[in-house]
């Protein structure tokens, strides 16, 4: 599992860095989520390597879509919207193998837990353990830095309380409960990578 993570985050990183250092900062605080919530270390290291490859998929995204400053059309949405699935084109069949119990993790990633998200309309505990914990790793890191489409950077706490505001709907509740019982710098990215990383751009 471990060399396959590492052998498309490298291509990921050639073809679009700033898609790469997110999934880095994601699989981090997936991380420190599970282990918030107290998951085991095994558990925890297959969360890691699901949430470092949770956008692999981008591989498949025209760069031009991907760097885009503005607002996306809706083709180019759409287009954006079947990352998620663009891991079973990606792998091999003996790849997908190696690492299938992954595989849910990242193909539900944008999955929302009232049954609103893509690209199945999956719901509730329908959604994958460890994709409901990236979904919420994803989206703070998301508030949390510089994307080429947006002004304004949300502080942790902030962050945290959009997140909370959404739990029921977009994210799980209990995840969500378990975070807000712990202190919330936990999640404060400052503590988890550099700020060369941070201060890097990109589109979810």
């Amino acid at each position: 599992m471990k060399n396959i993570a590492q052998k498309y985050s490298r291509k990921l990183f050639k073809f679009h860095p700033q898609t790469y250092y997110h999934s880095l900062r994601v699989a981090q605080i997936s991380r420190t989520i599970g282990n918030i919530i107290g998951i085991s270390e095994s558990e925890l290291n297959e969360l890691y390597y699901a949430a470092l490859l949770h956008d692999i998929g981008k591989l498949c995204i025209p760069l031009d879509v991907l760097k885009k400053p503005g607002l996306l059309t809706s083709e180019e949405w759409e287009l954006i919207k079947e990352h998620p699935r663009k891991i079973t084109e990606i792998l091999n069949p003996q790849e997908y193998q190696k690492i299938n119990t992954i595989i849910p993790a990242i193909l539900q990633h944008h999955e929302h837990y009232d049954g609103k998200g893509y690209p199945n309309g999956l719901k509730g505990e329908e959604i994958n353990f460890y994709a409901r914990i990236i979904a919420i790793a994803d989206t703070y890191d998301a508030m949390t830095t510089n994307r080429v489409y947006k002004t304004k950077i949300l502080s942790p706490q902030e962050a945290f309380q959009e997140i909370l505001d959404n739990a029921g709907s977009q994210f799980d509740y209990f995840v969500i409960k378990e975070i807000q019982k712990t202190n919330i710098s936990k999640l404060d990215k400052e503590h988890l990578v550099n700020k060369r990383i941070l201060n890097q751009k990109q589109r979810i």
